[in-house]
């Protein structure tokens, strides 16, 4: 790279020298600081100011820190770093605050200070909830002119900053409400911090927070923000904004752009990397420049490894203007770091504003595209990945990356090394494309961190799911629905056509059964999946949910197959709404394996151009006689990323009213935070009062049925109790208070006898717990006759001992082993015997208390 020109100025004289160097929280008042300056300064130039735009006051102190947003319309609340909007371990782009806007909504601001017809950027920095499914778009106005729309933010998670925008415009009057409007489906909440205005022309290359205006007035009242974020820049060293000539740092002098200055005090530094530059193109960096009074800093200025500029700076003094400088340079990389950095030792401060660079605009390098963003494995199986670098970046430099699992317990990279950490290298013009293996360890989910090379931005991270249920991405929701018309490859299965939201164009009828997303498939073909775990010679239901799309003419027909036996088919499926139905129909299918694996198979046969739409597919345990409950285990949505939430949208089989409700994966919450489900991974979880209920068919009137299930707490939020009811046909069979399992241990066994008075009717569970508190749910039964079902025996029965002070141990085993007996004997070979000591329950173990008689003794628990 070469330095053209360095020219510094002041406002009566320009020094040009040619081909230089060769580049190897109190708050003490609230104003409108516009109008405050111009009152004062009436000669000074109006700038654009965003009053609070970096959200720092008026913070809501009670959780979830829902409330108004200061010197704003609209808005849902503030929160700092540790959310639960803001995502956490995900910087705050400046200060400590930002806004979140939760469902669809709008914040909105009164703005003055345009030059009309002039060239200006609204600049902000944005993310999403990584949390509670749902999507979230935003749309950006100003006095109802849409000037940008960002469809489907993602969020940032990881470590990972926000998202930075740069909106070019051109204000048609002085002043306009700026409009943030979010459109949300699902519980989904948008965050934004650090909103600013400022004038630039067209051919001028952006530069984040050039003028200092995204941190508006710091919390602090000498504008110290460090060792926090400064909008657009990394800090090092003590560093803020103040008030063009108010100081305390800012004293004198006067920039062509007011309010605000940044300043570095002491040896510090403020940097960020110039981006969307044209290899071998010509530009030109200008900023303004100033020393606090009596201060005689030196300022250095860095592009990359060079130092291209230094100053021994004095104050400008009084009112006078900021000096100029301008550093032109020809670019050898499409991103450079820049760096103003005060090098003198001491206590010198260094005044900073109006930086510009001037010169074309080339594209920005395209994202490092990680494919697929999602995995569901089994345990040991193993999953690729794609990494992709643009090829415009390696044509200019070679590039590393790391590729790391949080938690190699449940997933990791092969090839890892011992900290779980895969290094990619790409040589410069070498192949940009490389394939990595994922491999499953153990049930849980995890989100893989992936750090591009210097430079490179991510579209998205791999989530991987390690799940022992039978199906795998049961719902479809694994994967976003391709944009479009939704054309793509749907994660864990094979075939078909790609994915559709509620918005179609496929899905055109009929209520989604199951979360946001369905499968479809176009045309003769098929979807499939190879399933293992299951037990040879025992019986099993496949439930799903289907659809055919309304439209286009045609046929079509649908069968399911396992191992290559057809298990079911219907020839002609009609549109859900042609048969007035508000949903998609549902199927249940009885079969027998005969080997614990197979193919999985939902096969179309079309004629013309007709589609079918799948969705909730299940496979679970069941006798041939059981009574068909729809989604009895709650393994037909899935795993829902975030907390689990599954609310507004439907789960599989079940109407709710109010109140929170999704799956967890058991054992591993938030909500299913203790104890063991039954069934595969996934159980229910209805979070403070709500009603869960379903239309039951096929009794025989006047018989006896023993319902049965399984039931736990969350173990977790206060005092309270949690308590329930289940009933059939309005008369209640069980009304009780749950308490948490605990451990490993199985959730509770409930089970009752009732007899319908008709073929049909609505088992329901009523949640009615004191504060907040979750009932967990799983695995239901109906069956003919009295039946008994088998106590649920902990997964791992084993005895803890402690030594007791004195003589004495205390043994404790799980309380759940009720029919298991503690014997003791002299030798192991020697004769058994039951204990004489009591047996205590504490919590949710059996403790005995054995007093030594200076005999050694052996100890098991025996299953008569």
């Amino acid at each position: 790279m070469k330095i053209l020109a360095l020219i510094v100025g002041c406002s009566n004289c320009w020094i040009i020298t040619q081909n230089s160097k060769k580049m190897k929280n109190l708050y003490l008042l609230k104003v409108s600081f516009c109008a405050f300056l111009m009152t004062l300064y009436p000669g000074a130039s109006a700038q654009n100011s965003v009053l609070n735009p970096s959200f720092e006051f008026n913070y809501p102190e009670t959780w979830p820190h829902y409330g108004e947003v200061e010197e704003w319309q609209g808005g849902s609340g503030v929160n700092q770093v540790d959310g639960p909007f803001h995502n956490g371990g995900t910087p705050v782009p400046d200060q400590a605050r930002a806004a979140f806007i939760q469902g669809s909504a709008s914040l909105d601001q009164e703005v003055f200070g345009f030059e009309p017809g002039a060239s200006h950027w609204l600049q902000f920095y944005y993310d999403a909830r990584a949390c509670c499914g749902g999507t979230i778009d935003l749309v950006v106005s100003l006095d109802d002119v849409e000037l940008d729309r960002i469809n489907n933010v993602k969020s940032s998670t990881d470590g990972n900053p926000y998202k930075f925008r740069n909106i070019p415009f051109v204000p048609e009057f002085d002043a306009g409400v700026l409009t943030f409007q979010t459109i949300a489906a699902g519980d989904a909440t948008l965050n934004l911090d650090a909103i600013s205005f400022v004038v630039r022309g067209e051919n001028e290359v952006p530069v984040m927070n050039p003028s200092f205006e995204a941190s508006g007035e710091p919390f602090s009242p000498d504008g110290i923000i460090s060792p926090a974020n400064i909008a657009g820049w990394v800090g090092e060293g003590t560093y803020g904004v103040n008030i063009d000539g108010l100081g305390p740092f800012g004293d004198n002098g006067r920039t062509s752009e007011s309010d605000f200055v940044g300043f570095i005090s002491g040896v510090g530094s403020l940097t960020q990397t110039l981006d969307s530059l044209v290899v071998g193109n010509d530009y030109r960096l200008t900023f303004e420049y100033n020393a606090r009074t009596g201060d005689n800093p030196q300022l250095t200025v860095m592009l990359g490894e060079e130092q291209v500029y230094q100053e021994s700076v004095k104050p400008v003094g009084s009112e006078n203007a900021y000096r100029t400088a301008s550093i032109s340079f020809t670019a050898d990389d499409v991103q450079i770091p820049l760096s103003f950095q005060q090098t003198k030792d001491g206590d010198h401060t260094i005044l900073l504003d109006a930086i510009r660079l001037e010169g074309e605009v080339g594209q920005s390098f395209l994202p490092v595209q990680i494919v697929p963003m999602a995995l569901e494995l089994a345990p040991s199986q193993t999953g690729e990945v794609t990494v992709t670098l643009p090829e415009a970046y390696l044509a200019i430099k070679g590039g590393q990356m790391t590729l790391t699992s949080p938690d190699p317990g449940i997933a990791s990279f092969v090839g890892a090394d011992e900290n779980g950490t895969l290094t990619l290298d790409f040589e410069k013009g070498g192949e940009n494309v490389k394939t990595v293996e994922i491999v499953g360890r153990f049930r849980g989910a995890v989100r893989m961190l992936i750090n591009p090379p210097d430079g490179l931005e991510l579209t998205n991270d791999t989530a991987v799911n390690v799940v022992s249920s039978i199906v795998r991405n049961a719902s479809f929701e694994s994967n976003e629905a391709p944009g479009g018309v939704g054309i793509g490859s749907i994660v864990s299965w094979n075939g078909g056509t790609g994915l559709n939201l509620a918005t179609g164009p496929f899905h055109d009828n009929g209520v989604i059964p199951d979360r946001r997303q369905v499968a479809v498939l176009q045309g003769s073909q098929s979807l499939s999946q190879e399933i293992e775990g299951l037990m040879p010679g025992e019986s099993y239901w496949i439930q799903f949910n289907y659809n055919a799309r309304d439209c286009c003419g045609g046929t079509i027909g649908l069968s399911v197959q396992y191992n290559g036996e057809a298990l079911w088919s219907i020839e002609d499926v009609l549109p859900a709404s042609a048969d007035g139905l508000e949903t998609y129909y549902f199927q249940n299918v009885s079969f027998t394996p005969s080997s614990s694996g197979g193919l999985l198979e939902f096969v179309t046969t079309a004629e013309g151009d007709a589609t079918i739409l799948l969705d909730a597919v299940n496979i679970l345990s069941r006798g041939k006689e059981e009574i068909v409950i729809r989604n009895p285990s709650f393994e037909a949505s899935g795993s829902p990323m975030g907390v689990g939430y599954v609310q507004p949208s439907n789960l599989a089989g079940w109407e709710f009213s109010a109140g929170g409700r999704g799956v967890n994966v058991t054992g591993r919450g938030p909500f299913a935070d203790n104890g063991s489900g039954l069934d595969q991974d996934s159980v229910l979880f209805i979070q403070n009062a709500a009603t869960m209920s379903q239309l039951v068919e096929g009794f025989e009137a006047g018989a006896t049925y023993t319902l049965y299930y399984y039931v736990n707490a969350r173990n977790c939020c206060g005092d309270g109790f949690t308590a329930y009811s289940v009933s059939f046909d309005e008369e209640v069979l069980i009304d009780e208070e749950v308490i948490p399992a605990g451990g490993n241990l199985p959730f509770h066994l409930r089970y009752v006898t009732f007899v319908p008075s008709f073929q049909d009717g609505i088992l329901q569970f009523d949640a009615a717990p004191e504060g907040d508190h979750t009932l967990l749910l799983d695995d239901i039964h109906i069956v003919k006759g009295n039946f008994v079902p088998p106590t649920p025996q902990p997964p791992d029965v084993t005895i803890t001992f402690q030594r007791l002070e004195g003589e004495g141990i205390e043994l404790s085993w799980p309380s759940a082993a009720s029919d298991l007996i503690l014997q003791r004997a002299e030798t192991i070979e020697g004769e058994w015997s039951d204990i004489d000591e009591p047996v205590v329950p504490v919590n949710d173990q059996n403790t005995v208390t054995i007093l030594s008689k200076g005999n050694q003794a052996y100890f098991r628990l025996w299953a008569p």
